[in-house]
């Protein structure tokens, strides 16, 4: 099996052995890099969002939370 690879890669392709897998492996890298760049962003957008509400919720709903937080720093 590995044999027919080796004749395929060198013989139709006229590319070294480890050249084809390589290439697989490159292309599985930068889908799985761009998949993570897209789930770290969805995640840091939903960070904020709770960070804002809990800010709003500190300052605009209750001063007083806000007074006893600056008082225990």
């Amino acid at each position: 099996m590995m044999y027919d690879l080796y004749l395929f890669d060198h013989n139709i392709l006229h590319i070294c052995f480890w050249t084809l897998p390589m290439i697989i492996l490159g292309v599985i890298m930068i889908v799985m890099a761009i998949v993570h760049k897209r789930n770290h962003n969805k995640r840091e957008e939903e960070f904020n969002e709770q960070l804002e509400e809990k800010l709003n919720a500190l300052t605009f709903e209750n001063p007083e939370a806000e007074i006893a937080a600056a008082a225990e720093v």
